[in-house]
């Protein structure tokens, strides 16, 4: 293999992109070969990103060995509406720190109880899914704000692998609450006190939806 091909790219894989504003979008990978050919970036709000002629970008990839890497390129916009970033060459590979949290787009059963400032209000119980989840966090959609920014919660996840299913109780505190231009809300809520067991199981499963992905993809395309 070339040895200025990494052979850490695949169709479907999702790419954390940092622009120059310190801003973070999300892309997946269409073709890898010459360059990467990607889906239009979208930020946690699925706000599509302004691409300039040879913009720099950061971006952020894991591996199939759960290593998380980043890389520094341009990113261009074709007149087709395509995107391409121009591929990196492994010696051009840096391991990125271990602090930041792969974040994938996955529906994941869960409930949240939020957690009331007074004592003789009932807490209510929320269950719904969530819109996107790492090992730092997830987000959610809904019609009403149940939750304030800085309020926190008691949750649980309900993780299905290998038709295994995995319960997570965690606790959160809501960082971001979004209005959407479609009217939904988007809740972001941070993981605290979390035991990094529970974490490690919460990264482990992003790893495997990622995977379970490319594998759907690469079937579609040799059927």
């Amino acid at each position: 293999m070339d040895k200025h091909i990494p052979p850490n790219f695949w169709k479907g894989q999702v790419l954390e992109i940092l622009t120059p504003d310190e801003e973070f979008y999300f892309t997946q990978i269409l073709e890898y070969e010459p360059s990467l050919l990607v889906k239009q970036p979208v930020n946690k709000e699925s706000l599509p990103m302004t691409i300039e002629s040879s913009m720099p970008v950061t971006v952020y990839f894991q591996d199939h060995q759960k290593e998380i890497y980043s890389f520094d390129t341009m990113i261009f916009q074709l007149q087709s509406k395509k995107f391409v970033l121009k591929k990196p060459s492994i010696h051009s590979l840096k391991k990125a720190e271990r602090r930041r949290y792969f974040r994938i787009l996955v529906a994941v059963n869960m409930s949240i109880t939020i957690q009331s400032e007074y004592p003789f209000i009932n807490e209510d119980t929320l269950h719904t899914n969530t819109y996107d989840i790492s090992g730092g966090g997830l987000s959610f959609l809904h019609p009403t704000k149940p939750v304030e920014v800085g309020m926190s919660v008691h949750g649980k996840l309900f993780l299905v692998k290998d038709g295994k299913h995995h319960e997570i109780s965690f606790k959160g505190k809501a960082v971001k609450a979004l209005r959407l231009g479609n009217g939904m809300y988007k809740i972001s809520l941070q993981f605290v006190e979390m035991e990094e067991s529970k974490r490690s199981e919460i990264i482990r499963f992003c790893m495997y939806k990622q995977i379970e992905l490319r594998n759907k993809l690469k079937g579609a395309v040799t059927d």
